[in-house]
């Protein structure tokens, strides 16, 4: 009755909220004991779906400031499909320069190459996002990927 019968929306907005109960005391927690932390989250790339899906509301993270920055996992070698996550995430109250998504080079939904990985970073930092994380440090990413970030795009 609750993953798909007549108690499914309770029990999603249940799930839910102790999810969100549970972000916002570690975010008061981590602050009280180290107010220079910065806290982030690596989220589930779909939003608003992943709300309800695995109770990840974090656009309401954000909204409350319960996070410094968020990570949605774009985890996608369709730079289409990076481009219409990133529209619906740049869009998002609250989201303006804590938005850092995560580019999947070597993730089980996505393998990028090294000119994938550069066009996805081109497309977030066009639609204003505020840096990005590469998932995830293996050989490959240090050793196909990095040293062409390093040759200008990333470059000091």
């Amino acid at each position: 009755d609750v993953k798909s019968g007549a108690l499914g929306e309770r029990y999603a907005a249940w799930r839910r909220d102790r999810i969100d109960a549970l972000v916002t005391a570690v975010a008061r927690d981590v602050k009280a004991v180290r107010p220079s932390a910065k806290l982030s989250a690596a989220v589930w790339g779909y939003y608003p779906g992943c709300a309800n899906s695995i109770a990840q509301d974090w656009g309401a993270w954000l909204k409350r400031d319960d996070l410094d920055f968020i990570c949605p996992m774009n985890y996608t070698a369709d730079p289409g499909q990076f481009q219409r996550w990133l529209s619906t995430q740049t869009a998002l109250p609250g989201a303006a320069g804590r938005l850092m998504p995560g580019l999947g080079v070597t993730a089980l939904e996505s393998r990028l190459s090294p000119a994938q990985t550069i066009e996805q970073i081109l497309i977030l930092r066009r639609a204003g996002a505020a840096g990005f994380v590469l998932f995830d440090l293996n050989r490959t990413l240090e050793r196909e990927t990095l040293p062409y970030l390093r040759m200008g795009l990333t470059a000091p």
